[in-house]
């Protein structure tokens, strides 16, 4: 699944968008640009952060695939044969989890797997069911999901909902733009 969760940041970072703050009403030019330049600030601290944490993740799953496949940092040898008997992705996993645990707590979103059902199929359990995106070595997210479930970015809130003087929320602004949506002419 880290794979599959870089790619996830990769499309969620294409709709991200610098947030517009609204500047209606008797404005304060110091303030505008010390508002304009938090806003910019959060944004590309967001950007860092996919930025950085895809770059793990597709790091670690290189490793994981040359571990797996005997290769080493050099390359394939022609005598050999993509075998290593004694691979255990547990310790390798386990580092992933910790660094990209200390990773996630920058971006203004969580992602969230949500399904109809739990997902080990158990129905005693409530049907809104959410659980953190599991970024991990030890499973594809073949094996991880199915078609009941959706992997959601759940958008936090913003730290303590302090207000400004204009009454926008400056700490969290809503920086998501929805992609544009039409029927192609050729389709029509």
């Amino acid at each position: 699944t880290a794979r599959a969760g870089a790619h996830i940041l990769a499309q969620a970072s294409r709709y991200l968008q610098k947030a517009n703050v609204d500047h209606s009403g008797p404005v304060d030019v110091d303030e505008i640009q010390e508002t304009d330049s938090k806003v910019l600030r959060l944004y590309e601290k967001t950007h860092s952060a996919i930025s950085e944490l895809i770059d793990l993740l597709l790091e670690c799953d290189r490793n994981y695939v040359r571990s797996a496949l005997g290769i080493g940092s050099e390359g394939p040898r022609e005598t050999e044969d993509f075998v290593n008997p004694d691979f255990d992705a547990t310790n390798m996993s386990a580092v992933l989890v910790k660094k990209v645990g200390a990773l996630l707590h920058r971006l203004p979103f969580e992602l969230k797997v949500c399904t109809a059902d739990s997902l080990m199929g158990n129905k005693n359990t409530p049907a809104t069911e959410e659980v953190p995106f599991p970024f991990s070595l030890m499973r594809t997210i073949g094996n991880y999901m199915n078609a009941r479930h959706a992997v959601v970015l759940h958008w936090r809130d913003p730290p303590g909902d302090k207000k400004s003087k204009s009454g926008s929320v400056l700490s969290a602004p809503v920086m998501y733009v929805q992609p544009s949506v039409a029927i192609h002419k050729s389709s029509s």
